[in-house]
């Protein structure tokens, strides 16, 4: 991930999650307040249902009492309930009289042992109110109590469960009171009904958000709702007798509360608790959440469309920085990037006064001191490629003197000696100290060219070998091929490698007893390859320093210059010769010289 991405995540981190979190704590404290605002609300509007129901309640009783109040001085209705036969139509008229005079619903005169005497009724079916429905209203105090009419008598039965299995949801309903009184010496009941239907829920609601419904044992009567799904829960709850039925009502969608129906009046509520209802009853008020939602929803649209161009302003605020930023690194950078061993005067910007400047004037102290170590390196490469190519000459030229050294010390004995055997020994001699000049005149050609390799020819190898090994002591043993051999391989270098794995050898004798051997076998292709070993019964070398024995400069002897063995790796790569040693400590070392064979036979 490169500096800009980082700089975008970040200033993105920075900016638009703290936004998220104050509006999601935004839309949560709106929520709960919308909340409580619309449970306010709800609560508001069943304080003032409660209300008027009590007032309705109230006035049914009021009502009850003021017919009471006047039966009990109408003679004529004595007189009829008396017996007498012109008056037998009176009770009759009265209570039809007195139900439109009160505003009643239902109206019924009845004695005391259950004898309905005169009934009138409104929108119900016919039904004969029992004694029973008096008594039940006598034991609540006459407080109003809901029933349905046209199932009185087996309402208040025992088998209540039976009842409402039976009644239908749509039976009216009615709220009725109950006053009693004494006409003509006989006991008596005045029994006032109110129809409760929707226009009745309707009327109590007053308000079009917040609807009241009546749910009831075996049914309900939904207020003006408009959502058929909820009628039906309703209606559920009605049919299950649910003793809480609000609680069917889905709180996403509405936030629903109820209170008992008929609601207990004021100054008697003490007592409600001890009057059975005559029908289990609640008035369920709903007030549907969509309003809620609405507000939400735009809420959460401006928060999204805040965060959506804070987002985008962050992410231009953050690509304008980068670019500002990371230019003048790219800048930097590629002129970076263009500093090398052979180039080290990039200019760097070093006159900006900011962060990058100071970076450019850095990097351009650090270019400086390279080049100063560029050149102190270089010369000290050149004075130790001098001091390898000096040392590697003394090697060299020490190998081409030893035979030398060696004729001219035979050479003194013999005079010494013997001095008329001294032409004969010279004579003798002669060939060994020519080889050793050409060798060292080859060998100051090669060096003057600063390359070690010459033109590849065809070489005897033994003759080669008998060369090499010429001013060597006898402790070297050379066992000679039955014919000739020629190889592909450049004489100088050829002489070189011999003689340094012979010198080589003979330092690793121990003992005068020692020996150095030289054979000469097929290779591992006998028809293309000839193999030289060069065996001594010396100390011999360990693994670990076998492995090293042919790096520049390694060497386990005081004197030595680490030259011998990489001398011959290096010339063995070059002429493309084989080349492998195998030693154990204590048993002596083998190596092993692989040559291409040449076409060319000797007469």
């Amino acid at each position: 991930m490169n500096f800009r991405a980082r700089l975008i995540i970040t200033q993105i981190l920075l900016i638009v999650l703290p936004l998220l979190v104050l509006g999601w704590l935004l839309r949560d404290s709106m929520s709960q307040r919308l909340g409580r605002q619309y449970e306010r609300r709800v609560e508001t509007m069943l304080d003032g249902i409660s209300t008027r129901l009590e007032i309705r309640q109230q006035n049914l009783v009021d009502r009850l009492a003021a017919l009471r109040a006047v039966a009990e001085t109408d003679q004529a209705l004595e007189l009829a309930l008396a017996g007498l036969r012109d008056r037998a139509s009176y009770p009759a008229d009265f209570i039809e009289t007195g139900r439109r005079l009160g505003g009643l619903d239902l109206l019924v005169l009845a004695e005391r042992n259950g004898d309905v005497r005169a009934a009138s009724a409104t929108a119900f079916p016919s039904g004969r109110p029992t004694r029973l429905l008096a008594r039940a209203l006598i034991r609540r105090g006459g407080a109003p109590g809901l029933t349905i009419p046209d199932r009185l008598d087996d309402l208040l039965s025992p088998d209540a469960a039976d009842l409402l299995a039976r009644s239908p949801s749509s039976a009216p309903l009615a709220l009725v009171a109950v006053d009693s009184l004494t006409l003509g010496g006989r006991g008596c009941y005045l029994l006032g009904g109110l129809i409760v239907d929707r226009a009745f829920i309707a009327d109590l609601s007053g308000t079009d958000d917040v609807t009241a419904s009546l749910v009831y044992d075996g049914g309900a009567i939904p207020g003006d709702i408009g959502d058929l799904a909820l009628e039906g829960w309703l209606l559920s709850a009605g049919a299950g007798s649910l003793s809480d039925p609000q609680n069917v009502v889905p709180g996403d969608r509405y936030l629903a509360t109820g209170i008992p129906f008929p609601a207990a009046a004021s100054g008697d509520a003490s007592d409600a608790i001890n009057r059975p209802p005559l029908i289990n009853a609640s008035l369920v008020l709903t007030h549907p959440r969509s309003d809620w939602y609405a507000l939400l929803r735009d809420l959460d649209t401006w928060l999204l469309a805040v965060l959506l161009m804070v987002a985008i302003g962050a992410v231009a605020a953050s690509l304008l920085a980068a670019s500002r930023i990371t230019r003048p690194l790219s800048d930097l950078a590629r002129d970076t990037a263009s500093v090398d061993v052979e180039n080290l005067d990039t200019a760097f910007p070093v006159d900006r006064p900011d962060e990058v400047g100071a970076l450019a004037r850095y990097m351009d102290a650090m270019q400086t001191r390279l080049r100063s170590g560029l050149e102190t390196l270089r010369e000290s490469e050149r004075r130790a490629a001098l001091g390898d190519l000096a040392r590697q000459v003394t090697h060299d030229i020490r190998n081409g003197f030893l035979p030398l050294r060696n004729v001219i010390r035979h050479l003194q004995t013999v005079a010494e000696s013997d001095p008329q055997r001294l032409e004969e020994v010279f004579s003798d001699r002669l060939p060994t100290m020519d080889a050793s000049l050409k060798y060292l005149e080859d060998l100051a050609g090669d060096y003057r060219r600063l390359s070690p390799r010459s033109a590849r020819e065809s070489v005897d190898l033994a003759a080669a070998i008998r060369g090499a090994i010429s001013g060597f002591p006898e402790t070297v043993r050379f066992r000679e091929p039955p014919a000739p051999l020629h190889v592909d391989a450049e004489p100088t270098a050829l002489r070189r490698i011999i003689q340094n794995l012979v010198r080589n050898a003979l330092q690793s004798l121990e003992s005068e007893g020692g020996r150095v051997d030289i054979e000469i076998e097929p290779g591992p292709d006998a028809d293309r390859d000839v193999t030289v070993l060069i065996r001594d019964d010396g100390c011999g070398m360990s693994p670990e320093i076998l492995e090293k024995s042919t790096r520049q400069f390694f060497t386990t002897r005081p004197d030595g210059t680490g030259l011998g063995l990489s001398i011959v790796r290096r010339l063995a790569a070059d002429g493309n010769h084989g080349f492998e040693m195998t030693s154990e400590p204590g048993r002596g070392t083998v190596a092993r010289l692989v040559f291409e064979k040449t076409g060319k036979v000797d007469p």
